[in-house]
């Protein structure tokens, strides 16, 4: 019996060192937005570096009319116009900020730093939101 315990245990811690997926982005950043009414658009605070191809943001959104529509971007921020990297990720529906949160995955972006997440509210009303990229 104490035989089978103990290899249940090392199984069990086995299995979760492996089944934990690795970050996309080598640093974090952090974003949040709150916008009176539609088509708005924020960055995230703090530019990041990116060596494996993906972005995975998480966060809660809100909008106090309908389902938030978020498009979330990978960019190099520029002062007329932005260089959108990789394909965008768009989130749909309310995320409570206590409640489950949003994962949406960042793809085919480019080895690099010096990025932001970009995130465009596609929806009329009052929308609000936060969370990290990874």
């Amino acid at each position: 019996m104490k035989k089978a315990l103990t290899l249940s245990i090392i199984l069990t811690i086995t299995s979760f060192w492996i089944a934990q997926p690795a970050m996309a982005a080598t640093s974090l950043s952090y974003y949040e937005f709150t916008w009176p009414d539609n088509y708005h658009h924020s960055y995230s605070n703090t530019k990041f570096s990116n060596t494996d191809g993906t972005v995975v943001v998480n966060g809660w959104q809100t909008n106090d009319r309908q389902g938030a529509q978020n498009v979330y971007s990978v960019v190099v921020y520029g002062s007329f116009s932005d260089d959108y990297l990789g394909n965008a990720a768009t989130v749909t529906g309310n995320y409570s900020q206590t409640g489950t949160w949003y994962s949406a995955v960042i793809t085919n972006v480019p080895s690099g730093s010096g990025y932001q997440i970009r995130i465009d509210n596609m929806v009329y009303g009052v929308n609000k939101g936060a969370g990290n990229a990874y």
